[in-house]
This record gives structure tokens, sequence and C-alpha cells, in this order.
């Protein structure tokens, strides 16, 4: 009788171990999902880098400023590929000594380790949102001039407003297109190109911009003062190479009309 008791009470208590190590891991699991940050959560992180001590993160950006501190490691300064291009974020490498590129693009993931306020590794006050990084990729931006895929010379040009733009060619690359353009303001007002209307289609599908720093022979002006002309690229994300149709929407305001200026290309590759 004692034998068959304790081997009920061994079942018992080896199913009750089982019971807890099975929450226990469940507990664990549901814990390192919360901890991970999806992007329509990156604007509180950037707020309140404190509060999210530990989560995984990952992102894109190009490199702004980079240094090497002896026996510590890296610190990278780290544009992020948001809608505004104006985020900045630190990118920390323990027990490496590569330094990055200035405008090298730059794939990673990492730990949020808070709000980053030391001055003493680039001199001045910084004030940014740290990540302890686990694994980056790395793509120079130089290499989209090296070889693009395929080249198409448009030559469309329309005038609205005595506002003209020509549609000189579009370049696709590895990792983005180009459509570079040529504008003339012939009014006798200030014109002003509309960021937030710049938009690409292909077949149908929008094309997100990203951002690149751009020789400055190549920055197009987005201010124009009477009489005034600016040659550049606009910059997106790449289209894939069996696109067959394109169309560009860009508006520009001018002190002498109200309503925007919207000028349409469509480009058949």
């Amino acid at each position: 009788m004692k034998k068959w008791l304790l081997i009920t009470l061994g079942i018992l208590l080896l199913a009750s171990t089982s019971f807890y190590f099975a929450k226990k891991n469940e507990k664990t699991a549901d814990s390192s999902i919360e901890k991970i940050i999806e992007e329509k959560d990156y604007a509180n992180v950037l707020d309140n880098p404190n509060e999210f001590i530990g989560y995984k993160v990952e992102g894109e950006g190009l490199v702004e400023e980079s240094i090497y501190e002896e026996g510590i490691g890296v610190f990278t300064t780290v544009i992020l590929n948001t809608h505004d291009y104006s985020d900045l974020v630190l990118l920390y490498e323990e027990e490496e000594n590569r330094v990055l590129e200035s405008r090298t693009s730059v794939f990673f993931s990492g730990k949020v380790a808070g709000l980053y306020k030391e001055k003493d590794v680039f001199k001045r006050a910084v004030n940014l949102p740290k990540v302890n990084i686990d694994s980056i990729e790395i793509e120079n931006q130089s290499n989209l001039d090296q070889k693009d895929l395929f080249e198409v010379a448009i030559n469309k040009e329309k005038q609205k407003e005595k506002i003209a733009i020509e549609l000189e060619k579009v370049a696709i690359y590895k990792s983005a297109t180009r459509i570079y353009l040529s504008i003339r303001n012939h009014s006798q007002n200030d014109a002003y190109l509309n960021e937030a209307s710049i938009q690409l289609l292909a077949d149908g599908i929008e094309i997100p911009t990203k951002y690149e720093m751009l020789d400055k022979k190549l920055r197009l002006e987005r201010y124009l003062n009477p009489g005034e002309e600016t040659y550049g690229a606009l910059s997106f994300k790449k289209v894939l190479i069996s696109t067959e149709k394109l169309q560009l929407k860009i508006s520009f305001s001018s002190e002498e009309k109200k309503e925007p200026i919207d000028f349409y290309f469509k480009v058949n590759l």
C-alpha cells in the first residue's frame, strides 16, 4: 500500500513539475515576443528609449559618423530611414574596431540600451537612443554609381504656371531608383517643391522614397527664386526589373497661385 502511495505521489510531483516548467517556458516565450519592437513603435522608442531597455529592434539607415574607442568598441551615429529622415540613433559594437564610412547604408539588429548622454567619444554633447548591436549588414552608397541595372532616357518636358520640369532619365540601381529632373522657375514669384507631394507608382504600386546623401551636383533644390534653375535626382526604393510603367507626381506651391501646381509624368520602361 505504501509503495503504491509513493508511486502516486511521485507521478503527481512529476506532473506538477512538468506543468510548472511548461508554464515557465510559455511565459518566457511570451516575454520574448513582447520585447520585439515593431516598426510602428519606433517613434516611442526614439522619444523614450529608457522605457524600452532590452527590447530587440531592427532598422536601416545611413551612417553619419563612426568612431572607434580603443578597448571599448565602435560608436556609430545613423540617420534612420524614416518618413522624414531626421531621426538619429547611436549604434554600439563591443569588441569591434572597424569604423563605418560616412554615407554607408546599414541594416542592423540589436537591443535598446537606453539614452546615451556621454560626450567623451564624439567630443560634443550627444543625446541619442543607443542600440547594442547583435548584427549589422553594410552596403556602400557609392556602389550605386558603379553599376546601374539599366537606365532609360526620357527627356519629357512639361510647363505649368511658368514652372518648367524636364524628366531627363530614370536609372534603376541595385538598391535604389533615381529620377533625374531639371526644374526652371520662369515666374516672377518664389516656387516651392512640396516634399509630401512626391509620389512614384510602379505598375500601380507606390514606391517609398529613399534617403541618399547625393553629391552636391545631384541635389535637387526644393526652393527656387524667380528665374532660378535646379538639376538633380529624386531617390526611391528599388523598383522591380520587370516594371513596365512608372508614374511620377510632384507639386509646387507659388505665391501667385493658391492651389498647388501638379505635374504628372508617365514613363514606359
